[in-house]
């Protein structure tokens, strides 16, 4: 009964509000993975990609909304998230440490529902890395990463843990 409910979710339900399945998996995307991308993972970027950095960054600031401010606002692109990055080590492309670059990730209709990112403070101080690229549009997108359900479980954990005690008086970490 469950596996019919969820099949039919899958099916009929998921298309509709955006979900839709890829090739790197059904539950979560990991845009900021903290290991090196593999040749076979770099190999996945669309065929219509130019200037592509393979970098290890750090996180300048926040992830941030580039489509309003509330949910019900009409969407202004087709990426769910941005952030800057500021290039710590090269590994493949012309970007030179010490750079900034503005990224986008999670395509609407693209990717598992789930998107996992540094969110916490303790996660934006680390060190991560990213398989950027630019699209026709000319922005700079990131390739994700499956996440596996584990890893976004912990990541959730965390998650929701800071925003519990940023949510208790006298709170100030953002």
């Amino acid at each position: 009964m469950l596996r019919t409910a969820f099949l039919v979710f899958a099916l009929v339900l998921s298309p509709r509000i955006g979900w839709t399945q890829t090739s790197i998996g059904s539950h979560a995307v990991d845009y900021f993975p903290d290991r090196p991308p593999s040749a076979a993972d770099v190999a996945r970027v669309p065929s219509s990609a130019r200037d592509v950095i393979v970098a290890k960054v750090r996180l300048v600031g926040s992830v941030f909304s580039p489509n309003g401010r509330h949910p019900w606002d009409p969407p202004q692109t087709k990426d769910r998230a941005g952030a800057e990055v500021e290039i710590i080590q090269t590994y493949g492309g012309n970007a030179r440490p010490g750079t900034r670059h503005v990224v986008y990730f999670g395509l609407r209709g693209e990717g598992a529902p789930n998107m996992k990112y540094p969110h916490t403070p303790r996660m934006r101080a680390q060190e991560y890395f990213m398989v950027a690229y630019r699209e026709e549009d000319g922005k700079r997108r990131l390739l994700g990463f499956p996440a596996s359900p584990d890893a976004y479980e912990q990541w959730d954990k965390e998650v929701w843990e800071h925003e519990r005690l940023r949510g208790l008086p006298g709170a100030v970490d953002r």
